[in-house]
């Protein structure tokens, strides 16, 4: 799965017990701790990392669990097994029963990218518990290693106000230093 798409993150949200991120050599340690953080708040996250590189900060970003790419396969398979049905228990759902599945918006047939990206932003928006930073959704709609502006961000949110506004929830933005700082509330 492509991590950088609309359609990727779409299935992230509609099965977020755990996912792994094979984090490939080319992501420099702060890329890859900022598209952790981001990706938390779709999924639990494992990620596999070349060898020699210090889990602290992945697991400080939110990773479940950091585990070497040069393990064993059979080490990795029992590993992330393990780390699954951690999340599942943590949940309280079975493994293999999303959340996102009974949540998110029907999706269309014919919904091309633009209409999923807007669809993956208000699923993740409704979902967000607390406040949280423009950084990390700008880090998710962006191209890999290169956030989406705030500007461009700031547009799509604007779009979807009204739909997030039907499911009874309203977006406050405390504003300052360059970013922003979104907190999802009850309507009224």
């Amino acid at each position: 799965m492509d991590w950088g798409t609309a359609r990727g993150h779409q299935k992230l949200l509609d099965h977020p017990h755990l996912a792994v991120l094979d984090a490939p050599r080319s992501y420099d340690s702060e890329t890859l701790v900022a598209q952790v953080r981001a990706l938390r708040a779709m999924t639990r996250l494992t990620v596999l990392v070349p060898p020699g590189t210090n889990p602290q900060a992945l697991l400080d970003a939110g990773a479940v669990n950091v585990l070497g790419r040069d393990r064993s396969p059979v080490e990795l398979i029992a590993r992330i097994a393990a780390d699954r049905r951690w999340c599942a228990s943590a949940s309280g759902m079975p493994v293999g029963c999303g959340r996102g599945a009974a949540e998110s918006i029907p999706s269309g047939r014919s919904e091309d990218a633009h209409q999923l990206s807007q669809r993956v932003l208000l699923d993740l928006l409704s979902r967000q518990r607390g406040p949280f930073c423009c950084h990390d959704v700008r880090t998710l709609l962006g191209p890999p290693g290169r956030p989406m502006s705030l500007q461009a961000l700031r547009g799509r949110i604007l779009r979807v106000l009204p739909r997030l506004e039907r499911r009874g929830l309203s977006l406050e933005t405390n504003s300052g230093w360059g970013r922003e700082v979104y907190e999802i509330r009850p309507a009224g």
